[in-house]
């Protein structure tokens, strides 16, 4: 492994890592908890639950891609660092009560991702389970979740606390194998 890639490795784990110790600062401050939803449910993927609603939410992470899936032009793509074939992708997505745009983005496996999300017509949390990613988005304003695509699958992603009156909104970030 070369010094620029080895480099990139590093890079990947301490955003993976920094991402990971927000999330659990966060559920310790009465945060988004990691799995379940508002009630604090702690059904799993493939767990039973006795919930009322008519369908279970999605897994939170699933190893599958699905087929045919194609990456998504980012805004702005770029070298994740000089002499890397790895890209640094960053996204714009708005959320509003009808849901998040878009609701799915495909990326790379070892892309560095960022999400730029608009909140518009209230206040949102974004969050993706497992990655112990969560963030708060004020009515009005622009909130950044970067992370690496260190693992390829689907992964799920909503609003679990601040959500619209209308229920739960979500989506899915899908990592490409290389």
């Amino acid at each position: 492994m070369t010094k620029n890639q080895t480099t990139i490795v590093i890079i990947l784990a301490v955003l993976v890592l920094g991402g990971m110790i927000v999330g659990v600062i966060m559920r310790q401050n009465g945060g988004v908890p990691l799995l379940g939803g508002q009630n604090g449910g702690s059904e799993g993927p493939g767990g039973a639950g006795s919930s009322s609603t008519a369908s279970a939410p999605p897994p939170v992470y699933t190893p599958t891609v699905p087929e045919n899936a194609t990456a998504t032009k980012p805004v702005v793509s770029a070298p994740a660092a000089p002499n890397v074939t790895e890209q640094l992708g960053i996204f714009n997505m708005t959320v509003s009560a009808s849901g998040f745009s878009p609701s799915n983005i495909t990326v790379p496996e070892g892309n560095l991702v960022q999400i730029k999300i608009t909140a518009t017509g209230g206040t949102y949390d974004f969050t993706i389970p497992y990655m112990g990613i969560s963030s708060v988005i004020p009515k009005g304003t622009t909130q950044t979740v970067s992370f690496g695509a260190t693992s390829a699958g689907t992964f799920a992603f909503s609003c679990d606390k601040d959500c619209p009156q209308s229920g739960k909104i979500g989506g899915t970030i899908v990592v490409l194998p290389k």
